[in-house]
């Protein structure tokens, strides 16, 4: 759940924290010796907190960093799209806006002056970040090979380059004009109209690739054991892992199942659409993948709206829904079972922990998104 590139609107940040408190200055009053009379789980929160302070500031700095090297390695970048595209008028593009995703990306839009962005240009800053580029590239080439993909090929952005440039490796998307999903949702009378055309494109995606597939070793370990073992460093909670992976293998191996290539990651910032409500694009492929259950999309799609809705993180949702007699997704998904939330939250969590490893040493995180669904097994 990271900020994306398509050129529209971006939502209102988040709210501002709040301030730290002032020390006590009540004369006389003894002051508690640091720690003492603390919880460990206490002690354990704020020195998660003090950490995360910490890491913002890092993160801060070392953006501002990225992004003048970023800007800096446009020009080189830009000949390489002439080069690579045959896109003259590519050296003429300017930049016209920049940010630093979530998951330390510098992204660069560019275009003609007083013209809509004309592509996008990704820098990633991590190691993890250039791998997850790689995997895009790889994915989508293969899902354009799908002759049955027809039009929804025009959904997909085009590359226009990729390499590297003075040893930093970038990539160069066409920017899919539009505005994103997520700025259109706050208004109640366009929300029902944007969650149909996100849920109706990506279904004809499914539809256009499906397959049937019955799960044997091969998928059991694609889908549970691999993914079991990302959550691993992230969690204390080793016997409920244990038992998350018994109960997977149990409830999928040996059924028939229908599968597709999904987006992996759909949630209303990925989907772009036009003023009529058109979809006109579809971004950030980085966790596409073939052979993959539709509930990954759309499950995920019903998941992350009752976040919005809601103001809660993946893991509560999640545990929510393990907790209440019956999964209630709303009508995007109907007849979805525990097993198919827990597979779809391992997915997620998993794929998160790829691209952000220090997650893992995040106690916050963890513990709303692995332990408390972990609990409620």
């Amino acid at each position: 759940m990271r900020p994306t590139a398509s050129g529209g609107p971006m939502p209102p940040g988040a709210p501002p924290e709040a301030p730290l408190k002032a020390p006590d200055a009540q004369r006389g009053r003894r002051q508690r010796a640091p720690g003492r009379g603390l919880s460990m789980g206490a002690l354990r929160g704020a020195r998660a907190g003090v950490s995360l302070v910490q890491a913002r500031l890092r993160r801060t700095w070392d953006g501002r960093r990225r992004m003048g090297e970023a800007v800096d390695l446009l020009p080189s970048i830009l000949r390489e799209v002439v080069a690579q595209s045959d896109v003259a008028e590519a050296a003429d593009w300017a930049l016209q806006a920049s940010h630093l995703s979530g998951t330390h990306v510098v992204v660069l839009m560019v275009g003609s002056p007083g013209q809509p962005p004309a592509a996008v240009v990704k820098i990633p800053s991590t190691s993890e970040g250039v791998a997850s580029q790689r995997r895009e590239a790889e994915a989508l080439a293969a899902l354009r090979s799908e002759p049955s993909l027809g039009d929804l090929a025009a959904l997909i952005p085009g590359r226009l380059a990729e390499g590297e440039v003075a040893g930093i490796a970038y990539t160069v998307e066409r920017a899919v004009p539009g505005v994103e999903g997520r700025v259109l949702l706050g208004d109640p009378a366009m929300r029902d109209r944007v969650v149909a055309a996100a849920a109706g494109v990506i279904r004809r995606l499914h539809r256009a690739t499906a397959t049937t597939a019955v799960v044997d070793d091969e998928l059991l370990e694609r889908w549970v054991g691999s993914r079991v073992r990302l959550l691993a460093p992230a969690t204390r909670n080793a016997p409920a892992l244990e038992r998350l992976e018994r109960l997977l293998r149990r409830a999928w191996e040996g059924r028939s199942v229908d599968v597709a290539w999904v987006h992996g990651d759909y949630w209303p910032a990925n989907v772009i659409f036009d003023p009529a409500l058109a979809v006109t694009g579809i971004i950030d492929w980085e966790w596409a993948a073939p052979r993959e259950l539709p509930a990954h999309d759309l499950l995920y799609l019903a998941i992350h709206l009752r976040m919005l809705a809601e103001g809660r993180e993946l893991g509560p949702v999640v545990q929510s829904l393990l907790e209440s007699d019956a999964v209630q997704t709303g009508e995007l998904v109907s007849g979805a079972d525990r097993e198919t939330v827990l597979l779809v939250w391992l997915r997620h969590v998993a794929y998160n922990l790829t691209q952000s490893p220090g997650d893992a040493r995040n106690w916050i995180w963890t513990s709303r998104n692995v332990d408390s669904v972990l609990r409620a097994l």
